[in-house]
């Protein structure tokens, strides 16, 4: 289970409106205590829709507790409020 701390920190990452910044798919899983395969499934179904242009996410991997390359998403600011707003 994620700590508090974690999730305030994910959050207000949520809130940073400048288009530099980017947060994971993780940190959203996190932040919305949602299973990270779910949060991969929508931003996936988001893409192919049209919502999320490609100059909003990056395709990204991270190495997990089994040391496995695993999937993830970087988003900038307008495709995590489409994701989080639905």
């Amino acid at each position: 289970m994620p700590s508090l701390l974690n999730k305030e920190k994910a959050m207000k990452n949520l809130t940073i409106q400048d288009p530099s910044v980017k947060i994971s798919s993780r940190e959203i899983a996190e932040a919305t205590n949602k299973q990270h395969k779910d949060v991969l499934r929508d931003i996936r179904n988001l893409i192919e829709q049209g919502a999320i242009g490609e100059r909003n996410f990056a395709p990204s991997s991270y190495i997990n507790t089994q040391n496995k390359k695993n999937p993830e998403y970087l988003l900038d600011f307008h495709a995590t409020m489409t994701l989080v707003t639905g």
